[in-house]
């Protein structure tokens, strides 16, 4: 006698479900990349777009920045100088801001050294850095690549190619230029799109779209919440007899009536308007709220921010949003916005025209002050702890009142003199 077996598993016919099909079979649908025209379009169009693509060069830049040299302490203040006759500070912006939207931009250095464009940077004839140009990577393709695979560079571009609006084509070494990257991408997606990383919006496409398709929608269900409904005998007589115009006339002394007293005239034999209410809008702001975290989450930018929105509950600051969102632009600034700052910083000083005549310091960094600023009232809190916290030490000997006041105010230390016995 042959025993009978049963195979049991996750599977329904009725759904699809372990069957690979069905509504809950799910699969990813691969969008392909935005052109720059649209991307463009976008930018100009789109008030969330144009917030993720500015909101974090502005942020990183906001508070500005702080040159720490080994030389005297005017360097940092000449050094500031020059960039600002270049406009580094607005250049440097809006690259960073162009490469978030397209996925790439290139800041050309206008680098005086008397040598083709196409070469590498030669230093020690450099005689200034004459000019900052922005363009966008549709105009920058990567022509030669670094082929070495020990060289540092390896798969980076070498020579670029500029293509103007004009039709004019030159190229342009890397040493030349300062790049500024989108979003990481694999290098196949570099490959994809012509050797450049990723745009922001190609990320938060759906969520915006989604975000415009349910605020259109919400603003429909405002529109149709509460319908007045409008009773004529004998509605079809009129419509389909010579009456139409008249009819028509009727409705509009009745919304002119509405406007201006804001009352309806009917007549009390054959008409009657009543309003009706569809439906309560219950739980609509909820669904507003989960579309406006989907586009947070997409461009990882807090609510708060991207869009302006206090905090929401009897307990909500909102401050852990912001201080997450500040640590990551602070990852930003060290990525990005210094070694661009300080390789210019570089080129300035190793000019014979520069501010320290082609002599590099031996040591020189830029420095970012928090993005962080406290209230007032924080303000005070913390230095009445520290006040404490000083007063503690110099009681139990620990510090001088004198070190204390160095620390805190900038009181130079008194000099105090050995007294051989």
């Amino acid at each position: 006698m042959s025993k009978k077996h049963r195979i049991d598993a996750w599977r329904n016919l009725a759904t699809g479900q372990g069957l690979g099909e069905g509504k809950l079979n799910y699969a990813f649908n691969y969008r392909g990349r935005i052109d720059e025209a649209t991307l463009g379009y976008l930018y100009r169009e789109d008030s969330i777009i144009a917030r993720a693509c500015n909101t974090v060069p502005k942020e990183a830049m906001r508070q500005g920045w702080r040159w720490k040299t080994s030389s005297d302490d005017s360097l940092g203040a000449k050094l500031t100088a020059r960039l600002e006759d270049l406009s580094a500070s607005f250049k440097i912006l809006k690259a960073w801001t162009w490469a978030r939207l397209y996925g790439g931009c290139l800041l050309i250095l206008g680098c005086d050294d008397g040598k083709p464009t196409d070469l590498p940077l030669d230093t020690t004839s450099l005689r200034g850095v004459r000019f900052l140009t922005v363009l966008e990577k549709q105009y920058c393709f990567p022509e030669r690549l670094y082929s070495d695979p020990l060289s540092p560079r390896y798969g980076e571009p070498e020579i670029y190619r500029i293509t103007t609006i004009e039709g004019r084509s030159v190229t342009v070494h890397a040493s030349r230029t300062l790049r500024f990257d989108g979003v990481m991408t694999t290098r196949d997606g570099e490959a994809e799109n012509g050797g450049w990383s990723d745009s922001i919006v190609r990320r938060m496409y759906d969520a915006v779209m989604k975000f415009a398709a349910g605020s259109t929608a919400l603003s429909a269900m405002l529109e149709d919440v509460s319908v007045g409904v409008f009773k004529i005998q004998d509605l079809p007589s009129l419509l389909a007899g010579d009456l139409t115009d008249a009819f028509k006339k009727r409705i509009e002394y009745m919304d002119l009536a509405k406007s201006v007293t804001n009352s309806i005239l009917v007549d009390a034999d054959g008409e009657d308007y009543t309003r009706i209410e569809i439906g309560a809008l219950t739980g609509v702001a909820d669904v507003y709220e989960k579309l406006l975290l989907a586009v947070s989450q997409a461009c990882e930018i807090p609510v708060t921010i991207l869009f302006g929105q206090s905090p929401a509950g009897l307990t909500a600051t909102g401050d852990s949003d912001v201080r997450w969102f500040y640590d990551s632009v602070k990852s930003e600034q060290t990525q990005i916005l210094k070694p661009a700052l300080e390789y210019i910083a570089k080129l300035l000083f190793l000019s014979s025209e520069g501010p320290t005549a082609g002599v590099e310091p031996e040591s020189y960094s830029v420095d970012f002050p928090s993005l962080w600023q406290p209230s007032p009232q924080e303000k005070a809190t913390i230095e009445k702890t520290q006040a404490e916290t000083d007063s503690i030490y110099v009681s139990l000997g620990v510090r001088s009142t004198a070190e204390v006041a160095a620390d805190r105010f900038g009181v130079p230390l008194p000099r105090y003199r050995r007294v051989l016995p």
